[in-house]
C-alpha cells in the first residue's frame, strides 16, 4: 500500500546522498532524514503513544516539525498539524478535543505549565528546540532511541494517517480525519499538476501545518529538497529563489503580490522557478496579469479544502498561456477538474446542473476525508446524495472550468485562511460594551477578502474600534482578528429580525485601505 512513509523511504534507497530538507546552515540528507524518522517512531512508541493515537505537532516552519510528522506517520499515530497563527486558546480546544497524547512545540509558543493544567492527557511534551526546565530538547530526546530501524507497520489505505482541524458553521474547530489513502491520492494530484523534474527545490514559506503542507509531502516523494525559509518578506523570498535556484514556490495571492511588487521595484534573476502556485483565496484577475508578465508562465492554481486535500481543480500553466493569449474570461476560473476526482454542479434536491448554471459545487474521490471526529452528523450531511458538499456556490462552463460565485456558508478566506464570522462574532459579543455584532468579508488588494466587523454599542456605553480589535486579537490571534471594525446605530435586517449580511457586504464593498 502506498503511503507518504513508503515513498520516502523509497526516494531514500534511489538517491539517500540527496538533500531533503535544508533550514539556513543546518540540512539533512534523505537517509538522515529518514533514520531520523525511524529514531521518532521509536521515540513515541517509548513514550507510550500507540497506533491510532493522535500527536500534535504546534510549530513555525522547522525541520524537527518534519522529522517529528514522518515520525508519527512511520509508528502509524495520527499528526495534528496545529498553526502558529491561531491564539493560543484556540489550539488548547484541538489539543483536548482531539485526545492528543504528544505533543511537539516551539519554544515561545506555550507555557509547560499550561499545558499541563489545561491538557492532562498528554504523556509527553517535546520541546522541538532549548527551552529550561521542559525535559529534554528534540535532538536529545530523539536520539535517545539506540534502535536504528523501526519495525515496519502494515498500512492498509483505509487506516487513519491525520486530522487535520478546521472549524465548523458556528465556528467551532472540527477534526477532519483523513487516511493513508487520501493522503497518497493528495501527493499524486500535486505531482501530477506540477510535472517538474525529479530533484527540484521547493522553497517553503507557507506554514506547513496549513496548506503549504501538502505540497511539501507531495514533492518528499518525488527527490525534491526542501528549504525553509525564516521569513515571508517578498524581498527575502525573492532573494532565496535566486540564491538558492528554487525551482517551486506555493504562495497565497497576498504574498503573491507583495512578491510583485517587490521585483518591479528591485527585479531578480527567477529562471530557476518552474512552477508558483497560488491557492488559499481568490486573486485578482487585474494583479494575477501582472504576475503574468513579470514572471512568465509558470503559474497555477489549485482549489482544495481542508476536507478534501487534494486539489480539485486546478488552473493550469497551460490555461494561464490561454489568458495570455486572450481567453482573458478564465481569470477568475479556479480550472478544471484534476484527474483524482469528478466535479458537479448540484441543487438543494441532489440534482445534477448543466454547464452554466448555478449550484453548490460538489466532488468525489478516493482522497476525501474520512469523516469529522465525533460528529457522524455532519459527517454524512457532507456525503448527501454520494457526493462531498463543499460548501462554495459555483458553476461549470462547456469546457468544465469552474468558476466560483459565492460561498454558501459565512466563510471568510483571508490571505489563505479560513475564517467563519460566528466565531469572530461570539468573540465580540464577549465585550461587555457590545450591543450587536455582524462579520462580513469584505474585498482588500491585500488579503483577497479582509474580516470586517459592524457593531452596534451598548447605550449609555463608548467603545473605541483599536481597543475592541486589541481584545480580540487577545483571543482570536491576527489572522481572525477584524482589520477594520465599524460602528453603527442599528444593524440591517429582514422581516423576521434576521441581520442581511447581503446588504451589509454590499455596503461594505469598497476594498479597505
Amino acid at each position: 500500500m502506498q503511503s507518504l512513509v513508503v515513498e520516502l523511504d523509497a526516494f531514500a534507497r534511489a538517491d539517500g546522498e540527496r538533500l531533503h530538507s535544508v533550514q539556513g546552515e543546518k540540512a539533512l540528507t534523505y537517509s538522515e532524514f529518514v533514520a531520523a524518522t525511524h529514531k521518532v517512531a521509536h521515540g513515541l512508541r517509548r513514550e507510550g503513544v500507540q497506533p491510532g493515537e493522535a500527536i500534535a505537532v504546534w510549530s513555525r516552519n522547522d525541520l524537527r516539525m518534519l522529522q517529528a510528522i514522518y515520525g508519527a506517520l512511520r509508528c502509524k499515530a495520527l499528526f495534528v498539524p496545529l498553526n502558529a497563527r491561531n491564539s493560543v486558546a484556540e489550539n488548547l480546544v484541538l489539543l483536548r478535543r482531539f485526545n492528543c497524547k504528544a505533543l511537539f512545540v516551539q519554544t515561545g509558543l506555550i507555557e509547560r505549565d499550561l499545558l499541563a493544567r489545561e491538557v492532562p492527557g498528554l504523556r509527553c511534551v517535546v520541546p522541538l528546540d532549548s527551552q529550561p526546565d521542559c525535559g529534554p530538547a528534540f535532538d536529545a530526546w530523539r536520539d535517545l532511541a539506540t534502535e536504528e530501524r523501526f519495525p515496519e507497520q502494515f498500512t492498509n489505505g483505509s487506516d487513519a494517517a491525520a486530522i487535520f482541524p478546521t472549524s465548523g458553521t458556528t465556528g467551532e474547530p472540527k477534526g477532519v480525519v483523513h487516511s493513508h489513502l487520501g493522503m497518497s491520492t493528495m501527493a499524486r494530484g500535486y505531482r501530477e499538476l506540477l510535472k517538474i523534474t525529479s530533484g527540484g527545490k521547493q522553497l517553503v514559506v507557507g506554514p506547513i501545518t496549513h496548506v503549504a503542507g501538502g505540497v511539501v509531502y507531495a514533492t518528499t516523494g518525488m527527490g525534491c529538497t526542501q528549504v525553509l525559509l525564516d521569513s515571508t518578506h517578498p524581498s527575502d523570498i525573492l532573494d532565496a529563489i535566486e540564491r538558492e535556484s528554487a525551482t517551486l514556490l506555493f504562495a497565497p495571492p497576498t504574498l503573491v503580490y507583495g512578491m510583485l511588487d517587490e521585483q518591479l521595484r528591485k527585479p531578480r534573476k527567477l529562471s530557476s522557478l518552474q512552477v508558483l502556485i497560488y491557492a488559499g483565496s481568490a486573486i485578482s484577475p487585474v494583479r494575477l496579469q501582472q504576475a503574468m508578465r513579470v514572471f512568465g508562465p509558470i503559474l497555477m492554481n489549485v482549489y482544495s479544502q481542508s476536507e478534501l486535500i487534494y486539489p480539485v481543480t486546478s488552473l493550469t500553466r497551460e490555461d494561464h498561456e490561454r489568458i495570455a493569449g486572450g481567453d482573458e474570461h478564465l481569470l477568475a476560473s479556479a480550472g478544471r477538474a484534476t484527474a483524482q476526482g469528478e466535479v458537479s454542479i448540484m441543487d438543494e434536491e441532489g440534482r445534477q446542473l448543466s454547464s452554466g448554471e448555478v449550484g453548490e459545487i460538489v466532488t468525489r474521490s478516493l482522497g476525501g476525508m474520512q469523516c469529522f471526529i465525533g460528529d457522524p452528523a455532519a459527517t454524512e450531511a457532507m456525503r448527501t446524495h454520494g457526493w462531498h458538499h463543499t460548501g462554495d456556490i459555483g458553476r461549470l462552463d462547456e469546457e468544465g472550468f469552474l468558476f466560483i460565485v459565492d460561498r454558501k456558508k459565512d466563510m471568510i478566506i483571508s490571505g489563505g485562511f479560513n475564517v467563519y464570522s460566528a466565531e469572530v462574532e461570539a468573540v465580540l459579543f464577549e465585550h461587555p460594551a457590545v450591543l450587536e455584532a455582524a462579520v462580513v468579508g469584505v474585498p482588500d488588494p491585500k488579503w483577497g477578502e479582509a474580516v470586517c466587523a459592524v457593531v452596534v454599542v451598548r447605550p449609555g456605553q463608548s467603545l473605541e474600534p483599536e481597543v475592541l480589535r486589541s481584545f480580540c486579537r487577545d483571543k482570536l490571534g491576527g489572522v481572525k482578528t477584524p482589520k477594520q471594525i465599524i460602528l453603527r446605530d442599528v444593524l440591517p435586517r429582514n422581516s423576521a429580525g434576521k441581520i442581511l449580511k447581503r446588504k451589509l457586504r454590499d455596503s461594505l464593498a469598497e476594498p479597505l485601505v
